[in-house]
């Protein structure tokens, strides 16, 4: 009896541990994202709500010229969630955070610093 509950333990514990970041992908996760000027600017907020869009599990709750929010998840869900804002910098620069979740305890699907790199690199990129 112990054995079958340490055995299980030890699958769920390996269940919610993820493969390590590259470093690539890490710095890519750390890098913030900013734009600067109001073209740049409006063009990275017009990519986060495409990209929002069309990668979350969730509908649009919210969006407007400082907020892209979805409905979140609930019950276990291992789908993302999205929560996209600004912030405001000197110089005319915007900082655009986000916030990429789930609702299981063992993880998102996708994962979340993966997801986070996507995200960011398509709205740099357009790609």
């Amino acid at each position: 009896m112990i054995r079958a509950l340490l055995v299980g333990v030890l699958v769920l514990a390996g269940c919610a541990t993820q493969k390590p970041l590259s470093p690539e992908l890490m710095a890519e996760v750390e890098k913030p994202l900013i734009c600067t000027g109001s073209e740049q600017c409006s063009l990275f907020w017009q990519r986060s709500l495409f990209y929002v869009n069309h990668h979350s599990a969730f509908k649009i709750q919210t969006a407007n010229d400082s907020l892209i929010q979805t409905f979140s998840p609930t019950g276990g869900s291992p789908s993302i969630a999205f929560n996209i804002s600004k912030e405001p910098l000197s110089g005319g620069a915007i900082r655009i955070w986000a916030k990429i979740y789930c609702d299981n305890i063992f993880g998102c699907v996708p994962d979340v610093p993966s997801e986070m790199a996507r995200f960011k690199r398509y709205v740099r990129t357009g790609m």
